[in-house]
């Protein structure tokens, strides 16, 4: 139990090191940032995708196929269980312009008595490799923050470990009632 405390200290030291970098050197050019997106049913496959390949990456687990997709379709449809954003990477194709899911994540809340609000966890973030180091999870993030600032009683957001995307957790404060 010591030693697990330990590593949650070190790692939040860690992270919140790598927010700070992350938002300096993540300032991208906005015609070129992906554009971020709620996630609907017709995503359920991409992103239980994802969540397998998430799972093999970071924790060298197998999930079942059908397991996962229940569980992000029961999310889909119940955004008090879940809530899915998909980061969509513009491909131009002559006139049409095509829209190529980059990344993903997951946000959940949680009521918080100490600070009476909802705490927003992010989480199942992953982010195909071809589109690593490019900002990908920084506009998810950006996303995410910027809703989380305009939705009252919304205290705070944290990134939860396990996320595949070569991109570190972070924490976001968002009222003065988290202090």
């Amino acid at each position: 139990q010591c030693r697990f405390a330990h590593r949650l200290r070190r790692d939040h030291r860690r992270l919140i090191a790598f927010a700070r970098h992350a938002r300096r050197r993540h300032r991208m050019n906005p015609a070129t940032a992906p554009r971020v997106r709620a996630a609907t049913m017709a995503d359920a496959a991409w992103l239980a995708a994802c969540a397998i390949a998430m799972a093999r990456e970071t924790e060298a687990k197998a999930l079942d196929p059908d397991t996962v997709r229940a569980g992000i379709e029961t999310g889909l449809a119940d955004a008090a269980k879940a809530r899915y954003f998909v980061a969509m990477h513009d491909v131009h194709a002559g006139a049409d312009t095509i829209g190529v899911p980059a990344g993903t994540l997951m946000l959940t809340r949680e009521w918080s008595d100490w600070r009476n609000g909802d705490w927003w966890w992010i989480q199942s973030v992953y982010v195909m490799p071809e589109f690593r180091r490019h900002g990908v999870f920084a506009a998810l993030y950006r996303h995410v923050e910027a809703l989380a600032r305009a939705t009252p009683g919304v205290i705070g957001s944290t990134a939860s470990a396990g996320m595949a995307s070569n991109e570190v957790v972070s924490t976001c404060a968002v009222s003065p009632a988290m202090v």
